[in-house]
């Protein structure tokens, strides 16, 4: 994990340090983000009034065998493909790619790259401690570890 800036947004991201899919690096902090972000987006579609549309099946089906940790694995594959599915406008591979440089939102269609689209609903879920997503219930020991690095703090104890 690193940060990226959107100046047109004038916010911050974190952005992947590569791409979680199949055949990729898959960094362990890198796939406690997706575990996270997939795990988080139930709120997201039921709030949006998606979740128990139709097109969402495989994706809730797919969602609730994530657990919060461990290695890229089939369940997380199949979660990132269903949710692109059901989302369209994207390219369903099972990947979530890392964001290029000041690139949130997808060319082709305009919306949220992935990476994107889970903090923005991590930030909604959460808005009392974000962007410390160590602080959310749940986060992994690897991705707590990183994002207490990129904000210069040491280890928190409890």
């Amino acid at each position: 994990m690193q940060f990226l800036t959107d100046p047109a947004n004038r916010v911050f991201y974190f952005n992947q340090s590569g791409d979680v899919g199949p055949g990729r690096f898959n960094a362990t902090d890198d796939v406690e983000f997706v575990r996270l972000g997939l795990r988080n987006m139930r709120s997201a579609f039921e709030r949006n009034g998606v979740w128990g549309q139709s097109q969402m099946a495989d994706f809730r089906s797919a969602h609730e065998g994530i657990a919060l940790v461990g290695p890229f694995d089939d369940k997380v594959h199949a979660a990132i493909r269903a949710m692109q599915a059901g989302m369209g406008g994207r390219v369903v591979d099972g990947i979530c790619s890392m964001m290029p440089h000041a690139q949130v939102k997808l060319q082709s269609s305009g919306k949220l790259m992935i990476c994107a689209g889970f903090q923005t609903e991590l930030r909604n879920s959460y808005a009392g401690v974000w962007p410390r997503m160590d602080l959310i219930n749940g986060c992994g020991p690897s991705l707590a570890a990183t994002v207490r690095r990129l904000f210069g703090l040491h280890k928190v104890s409890g």
